[in-house]
């Protein structure tokens, strides 16, 4: 799995019932539900077009408190199973070239990648159950989970014009919250193991989104924290306005509602 690397909103606090279990036959069969689900996942997703609206923070140590950096607008198509982006606007102002950003830094692959790469076989994950959890107001099963399988983290450096990248991968391990009745999985949590430095993790919130008449599983929201060269950044996400793509699905200008 690589990563760029970007990240809104603060998700909502787990609260854990460790009492209310439900028989290990049901969580066996929800856990089942949810990896049929996500190993084909990507392969139903529509051609689409959204909006994704990142508010990047950054603070020198854990002990500081977050400073907002930059909000950066942009247009996310996705067409032959594969992101694409485009910056619209930076602080509420529109984008006609790619600005500067220091030390920027952003990411993808919340549209099926970690799903489907979780409940491959090849990933060899092996979960447990953690408890029932509420988010946005529902009820969840939360499972805890851990893989051997590799998390690619991707550092790059440049010297004048010339760049380098290497990815280095790690095992990874994590949560996974699923709503019983009817099937959804609403968060996943992914967090590598055993990083020496330039740490990072990431929460994907997902509901159901209607496009052209038929309902999806896709992000609304997701967080992305990294430590790099020991500066701490923080990405947190929305996404709106999802709607079929095609030639005429542009993103012209900012809705009110995201200043």
């Amino acid at each position: 799995m690589r990563l760029l690397f970007c990240g809104l909103i603060l998700l909502p606090a787990l609260t854990f019932a460790q009492s209310d279990q439900p028989a290990t036959a049901d969580r066996d069969r929800v856990l089942k539900a949810a990896a049929d689900f996500a190993r084909d996942y990507i392969d139903r997703l529509p051609d689409f077009v959204c909006q994704r609206v990142t508010q990047h923070n950054t603070r020198k140590s854990p002990a500081d408190t977050w400073k907002p950096q930059v909000k950066v607008a942009e247009e996310l198509t996705f067409y032959s199973r594969k992101e694409h982006y485009r910056i619209v606007a930076i602080n509420d102002t529109p984008a006609t070239k790619m600005p500067r950003l220091g030390s920027w830094v952003g990411s993808s692959g919340d549209f099926g990648e970690f799903l489907h790469a979780l409940f491959d076989p090849k990933s060899r994950a092996v979960f447990e159950w953690k408890g029932r959890e509420t988010i946005r107001d529902r009820r969840v099963w939360t499972f805890s989970y851990r893989s051997p399988a590799g998390y690619g983290i991707t550092d790059c450096k440049s010297v004048l014009i010339v760049g380098t990248c290497k990815t280095h991968e790690y095992p990874y391990h994590g949560t996974v919250s699923v709503l019983d009745d009817p099937l959804q999985i609403v968060r996943l949590t992914v967090e590598p193991d055993n990083v020496p430095q330039n740490q990072e993790s990431r929460s994907t919130d997902y509901d159901r989104v209607t496009i052209a008449g038929s309902e999806y599983l896709l992000p609304i929201a997701d967080t992305f924290e990294r430590v790099r060269d020991k500066m701490y950044f923080r990405n947190e996400s929305v996404y709106r306005d999802y709607r079929k793509f095609g030639s005429e699905s542009t993103i012209k200008a900012i809705p009110d509602g995201l200043r």
